[in-house]
């Protein structure tokens, strides 16, 4: 929906006060947002419509307060306090302050912003939502701030929220364009450190040696390659890195991604071509990255195909799709499993079973493991 025509949206400033509280209230607020944004730690932009103030929204440029949101995304922005006069609300200003923001984040040369969501307002998530918020993937947090108790006292506040997340400098995020394995196997030919393709298209090439043909179509490539390679993966070949990590994709230019970042998606002519997994094992040891203490040696957890396509073995594809994204399998991973337990030789099917008695003990698919019918 199009704004109404005239608003205008600004920085404050001192001489905003005023207005902003006979339309807003929250005198304290907005005193102490005007002080930080003319100290540059923060901005607070205000929509204006004939004249009067009819929303606004506050970008938080100093260190979070949370420290779930330090810990995962240091010196990130967060969006807060975005409202809108009643009477004008769904008529798209709120929508026009957030993407202010966004060009106000950008503007001091960040590639991500950060927003909490109560768990109790589904309809602001529908809105982050359409505008290309996605959830970071981490579960709920507590936010806490101190207002007015109306009574000349302040008093502390607490409220259960999502964190969403907006990338501002990378392509959308179901920008798709997949190569093949093949395409990716001839473009790393003369590179001589160990990779594999890894996740369902891993599933896939060892379906299609056994004769069983496909499994099913995928809309991504993933390859997993030794962390400390990963210049000599990038520059092989030849596409734009963007660190992939909690729902935020962001441009890395030159730098190596931080320990902490594991997923680096590889584009071209603003598609993605594949996902690079960034594995900590080194050149001669798989290791899974949600429990180290599984492993084995790389000769032994890679196969090949008659192509001289590396993959991943079935066994150890299906240990990580056993909890992703969130310790639950998604409806495709257990549609995997469902095709491709039944194929497996006692020996993967006793990996399988032993290495999830090690990560997750209690998980379902032990039972269905043992009473797999072999075919």
């Amino acid at each position: 929906m199009k704004p109404p025509k005239g608003l205008e949206i600004r920085v404050a400033h001192k001489g905003d006060l005023g207005a902003l509280v006979s339309a807003m209230g929250q005198r304290e607020f907005f005193t102490d947002r005007i002080g930080r944004t003319r100290q540059r730690a923060g901005a607070l932009l205000v929509a204006w419509l004939d004249g009067a103030v009819v929303g606004d929204v506050y970008l938080h440029c100093e260190v979070q307060e949370e420290p779930e949101l330090r810990r995962v995304f240091p010196g990130v922005p967060v969006l807060n306090h975005l409202e809108v006069t009643p009477r004008l609300q769904r008529r798209g200003i709120g929508t026009a302050l957030i993407r202010a923001c966004e060009a106000a984040a950008r503007e001091r040369g960040h590639d991500v912003l950060l927003l909490g969501v109560g768990l109790d307002n589904p309809d602001a998530r529908r809105l982050y939502e359409r505008l290309d918020y996605h959830d970071w993937g981490q579960g709920p947090i507590v936010t806490r701030w101190t207002e007015p108790d109306g009574r000349g006292g302040t008093r502390r506040v607490a409220l259960d929220i999502d964190v969403m997340v907006a990338s501002l400098a990378a392509p959308w995020v179901d920008a798709w364009a997949a190569w093949h394995p093949l395409e990716i196997t001839r473009r790393l030919a003369d590179v001589q450190r160990p990779w594999h393709v890894a996740g369902g298209w891993a599933l896939d090439l060892w379906y299609a040696e056994k004769g069983l043909g496909r499994l099913r179509d995928h809309e991504d490539l993933e390859i997993a390659i030794p962390r400390g390679a990963f210049r000599v993966f990038v520059d092989a070949l030849g596409l734009k890195p963007y660190g992939a990590h909690a729902g935020a994709i962001w441009p890395l230019g030159a730098a190596t991604p931080r320990r902490h970042v594991r997923q680096v998606w590889m584009a071209e002519d603003g598609s993605y071509r594949t996902d690079m997994f960034l594995e900590a094992g080194g050149d001669r040891t798989w290791v899974y990255k949600r429990d180290k203490r599984i492993r084995q040696p790389m000769s032994q957890a890679i196969a090949r195909t008659n192509e001289g396509i590396p993959y991943l073995r079935p066994e150890a594809a299906l240990l990580y799709k056993s909890g992703a994204p969130r310790g639950v399998p998604r409806e495709k991973d257990e549609a995997d499993f469902a095709a491709v337990a039944p194929e497996l030789d006692d020996g993967a099917r006793g990996w399988l079973d032993s290495a999830l008695a090690v990560a997750r003990p209690d998980h379902p698919w032990r039972t269905e493991l043992r009473n797999v019918r072999v075919r």
